[in-house]
């Protein structure tokens, strides 16, 4: 890990998502008689009435925004255009353009156009006259088409985004369709490469982390290890100097106390283990201590032995390490003293 962190850069190219949100929102108004409508006008979502009016104003408002903050969208223009549709259930229809291609610039737009029933009713009546049919009511959908186009992190970007209204058309009025739905909004991701710095993902935390944090950690760890290795290198210096009493204590120092006593008698079955680390073992797992005895004693030659036992003491049972005699002194008649 350290060496993959060590050897990346600091940032990297990546793929990544931008997503972008359009919404469109219509209006329309109309002439009205007194007393028909509240406020005495049309407002959106009433009917209007061909002997009252049969100009209906409708306008349309654009808006295109980045659903995170690090999608903006640089450079937005485009253009908008209002068409209406109206349709028969056995597939007739005909399509009347309210307004031209309306070019703006930024990242909202209106445009205002009107739909003139007359014009669309006549249409109607040519159909029947020629058809032989007749019915009592049309479809009549308002379209608004909105083509947008600017830069993504410096790359082009272009959408289409159609938004519509729906009515019901009939010799009298001009009324909201059951699914008549006056705005409406779609998202659009796009994925562009993008400069991002260097990350690893750690799925079972459930986080992300960047090229600094894990370069940091890089460095922290191999400052461990090279402590770690001093540690094992500086213990087993002191074992050659001080033997495996030395090494013992470098080692699990943070285990063993001890005795003040030169002479410890323990009660209960005595139990000799072949390696201090058993002792060690059973001292971390019962959270005991283990108990150091130095036993010096000098033998009828002047020879000082001295003997270093472990002891892990528990209620029936004690367990017992012993290290080699060490010895000190001559003996006076040792052929190898020194005369």
């Amino acid at each position: 890990a350290a060496t993959l962190v060590m050897t990346n850069p600091a940032r990297q190219i990546v793929m990544d998502d931008f997503a972008y949100e359009h919404m469109g929102s219509f209006a329309y108004t109309g002439v009205a008689g007194r007393d028909v409508y509240d406020g005495n006008e049309v407002a959106t979502g009433d009917p209007v009435f061909t002997r009252m009016t049969t100009m209906v104003p409708i306008t349309f408002d654009y808006d295109i925004a980045p659903i995170s903050s690090d999608a903006a969208l640089a450079n937005p223009e485009g253009a908008v255009r209002l068409d209406a549709v109206i349709s028969q259930d056995n597939g007739w229809s005909r399509t009347v353009t309210l307004t031209d291609w309306t070019p703006f610039v930024g990242d909202e737009a209106t445009v205002t156009g009107a739909l003139d029933l007359a014009q669309l009713l006549a249409l109607t009546k040519t159909m029947e006259e020629f058809s032989g049919l007749a019915y009592p009511t049309y479809s009549v959908e308002v379209v608004a088409t909105t083509e947008v186009r600017g830069d993504v992190v410096q790359q082009p970007f272009k959408d289409e985004f159609e938004s519509s209204m729906r009515f019901l058309l009939s010799d009298a009025q001009l009324m909201p369709a059951q699914n008549f739905a006056p705005e409406s909004m779609d998202a659009v991701t796009v994925t562009r490469p993008v400069e991002r710095p260097w990350s690893i993902d750690l799925p079972v935390l459930g986080i992300t982390v960047e090229w600094a944090v894990m370069r940091m950690i890089a460095v922290g760890s191999g400052l461990l290890a090279i402590a770690l290795v001093g540690v094992v290198l500086g213990s087993t210096a002191l074992a050659a100097r001080g033997g495996e009493v030395a090494l013992i204590a470098a080692r699990y120092g943070a285990f063993i106390v001890d005795a003040a006593s030169t002479e410890v008698t323990f009660a209960g079955r005595r139990v000799e283990v072949q390696r201090i680390e058993d002792l060690v073992k059973i001292a971390r797992q019962d959270g005991l201590f283990i108990v150091h005895e130095r036993d010096e004693r000098e033998d009828e030659y002047g020879v000082t032995r001295t003997t270093h036992r472990y002891h892990l003491v528990q209620p029936d049972v004690t367990y017992s390490y012993a290290v080699g005699s060490s010895t000190t002194g001559v003996r006076v008649d040792d052929p190898g003293a020194p005369r």
